[in-house]
This record gives structure tokens, C-alpha cells and sequence, in this order.
């Protein structure tokens, strides 16, 4: 059984690399895919990235889920503690050609859900490692906040639920 699911998005349109994904895709190639981590990549496509995922956290039965998300003007890893229900992508297109604008997520969903996993402990861990690490608590609007708040939500509907948590570099 699957214990931990890392899932990481393609790159946006225009863009050469995700650099959460390229983390992702170096971990799988030195053999960390194993029973224990499932590299998981994702479209960039909020239409398709959740539902994706999803269904690969009830296939696999996975306990813990992390998504990778990229942020181009941050140096350091965000742990993200809370998802918001709220898609705003900037007027910037998914690979779905998708671009939202200040609207819900999820219609009946709550304003905001906290990650499942310890934000503060997965900080702590990064930092006693050396590496260079914040603690967020607004994830922003963007694809990976999507993606992290429609799991969230699916995942709170399953009375088998994983746990979750994202972070972008």
C-alpha cells in the first residue's frame, strides 16, 4: 500500500519547467517511487489536476498526500497550512486553457479548510534538515491552491480520508 502520494503539476503554458515538479521527477528517477512514495504528476488544468488525484489517493489508498507547487518569487519552500475556496488565477491560463477569476471552488464549500497534515511539524523537519523554509498560512488563488482545496474537500466526504498538506518552492 501507497503510504505517502507526491504530486507535483506540469508546467504552465509558456513555461519551460515547474520547478516542483522537476523535484517530484529527480526523486522518482534515484528510486524513491517505491511501495512506500508515489510520485504523482499532474496536469496543469484545474478541470482535471483534483479529480486526477483524487481518484489515485482512494486507487493507491494513501494515507498522506503533499503537492508541490511552484511560486516564481519565492527562495525559499512554503508549507501551506489552510486551502481557501477561492480560484483566482491572475489572468494567467492553465493548461486547460482555464482562467478563473475570483470565484468559488467549491459552491458549498467552507470559505477555508485546514491541511490534514502538520504544517508547523513538516516546517520543523525542513529546517532541522538545513533547508530554507516558511510557514504560510494563504496559499493565494492559484492552480496548486485549487488542487489542495478540492482534495481537501473530497478527501473530508470519505470517512477513510488521507491526510494532506502543500507546499510550493
Amino acid at each position: 500500500m501507497t503510504e505517502v502520494i507526491l504530486a507535483a503539476m506540469q508546467p504552465l503554458p509558456g513555461e519551460r519547467i515547474n520547478s516542483a515538479a522537476e523535484v517530484a521527477r529527480s526523486l522518482a528517477e534515484e528510486g524513491f517511487q517505491a511501495e512506500r512514495l508515489t510520485i504523482q504528476m499532474l496536469p496543469a488544468d484545474m478541470r482535471r489536476a483534483g479529480a486526477i488525484l483524487v481518484d489515485r489517493i482512494r486507487t493507491l489508498k494513501a494515507r498522506a498526500v503533499i503537492i508541490a507547487g511552484q511560486c516564481a518569487d519565492a527562495s525559499a519552500i512554503g508549507v501551506e497550512a489552510v486551502a481557501r475556496n477561492l480560484r483566482d488565477f491572475g489572468g494567467v491560463r492553465d493548461g486547460g486553457g482555464n482562467c478563473p477569476a475570483k470565484e468559488p471552488i467549491i459552491a458549498e464549500g467552507p470559505v477555508s479548510l485546514p491541511t490534514s497534515l502538520s504544517a508547523d511539524a513538516l516546517v520543523a523537519y525542513l529546517e532541522a534538515r538545513k533547508i530554507e523554509v516558511r510557514s504560510s498560512k494563504d496559499p493565494g488563488a492559484h492552480l496548486t491552491n485549487h488542487v489542495l482545496y478540492e482534495v481537501l474537500f473530497q478527501v473530508r466526504q470519505d470517512p477513510g480520508r488521507s491526510s494532506a498538506c502543500a507546499s510550493a518552492p
